[in-house]
C-alpha cells in the first residue's frame, strides 16, 4: 500500500513539475546570463570591408530611421533594432497585446568570416501615459514564478509568444546572412 501510494505522489509530482517548465527556444548565454544569438558565419574569402558595407546598408536600409549605427574599423554596432509581436492572454488568440521587441545587434568581421551577436532583448509596451519594458530575462523570469494551473496556462501563452519572437529571430538572422555573404540577394521588403 504504502508503495502503491508513494509511487501515485511521484508521478502526480512528475507531471505537475513537466507541465510548470516554460519552453523558451531563444538561446542563452551562461556567461553573460542573457538570451543571446551569437554565431561565426563562413563568408567564403570575403574581405571584411566588403561584408562590413554589406551590413551596413542592410542595417540602415531596415533600421535607420529611428535607430543609431556605431561604427568602428570592423565592427558595426545597432542598438535597439525592433519588431513586433502579438501576446495572446487566451488559447483562442482573441485578446492579445502588441510587444515591441528590441534588441542591439553587433556585428564583428574578419577575412572570410563574420560574427553576429543580438541581445540585450527587451519587451514594451506603448500606453497612452507610460511606456512599459522589461528585459526577456525579467518577463521569462516572472512567468516561472506562475503556480497551478492557471500559471500552466500562462506559461503555455508566453511560451506561444516565445515561439513568434524566435521566428522573427531567425528570420532577420537569414536575412543578414544573405545580405552579407550573397552578392545576389533579392531585395523584397
Amino acid at each position: 500500500m504504502k508503495t502503491g501510494l508513494t509511487l501515485t505522489l511521484l508521478l502526480i509530482a512528475t507531471a505537475a513539475f513537466s507541465k510548470s517548465d516554460l519552453n523558451v527556444p531563444i538561446p542563452f548565454d551562461s556567461v553573460t546570463q542573457k538570451y543571446t544569438y551569437s554565431e561565426v558565419v563562413s563568408a567564403d574569402g570575403k574581405a571584411e570591408s566588403e561584408m562590413y558595407q554589406r551590413a551596413r546598408d542592410f542595417l540602415v536600409q531596415r533600421y535607420v530611421a529611428t535607430k543609431p549605427i556605431v561604427e568602428d574599423l570592423n565592427v558595426l554596432f545597432l542598438k535597439k533594432g525592433s519588431f513586433e509581436v502579438m501576446h495572446y492572454y487566451v488559447a483562442n488568440e482573441k485578446y492579445g497585446m502588441n510587444y515591441t521587441v528590441s534588441f542591439t545587434i553587433e556585428l564583428g568581421f574578419k577575412l572570410g568570416r563574420f560574427r553576429y551577436k543580438i541581445t540585450d532583448i527587451i519587451l514594451s509596451q506603448n500606453a497612452a501615459t507610460t511606456t512599459y519594458e522589461i528585459t526577456l530575462e525579467t518577463w521569462i523570469g516572472e512567468a516561472i514564478k506562475h503556480k497551478g494551473a492557471a500559471g500552466n496556462a500562462v506559461k503555455e501563452r508566453m511560451g506561444d509568444t516565445l515561439k513568434r519572437m524566435h521566428e522573427k529571430f531567425l528570420k532577420l538572422i537569414l536575412e543578414l546572412k544573405s545580405k552579407i555573404v550573397d552578392e545576389n540577394a533579392k531585395d523584397d521588403w
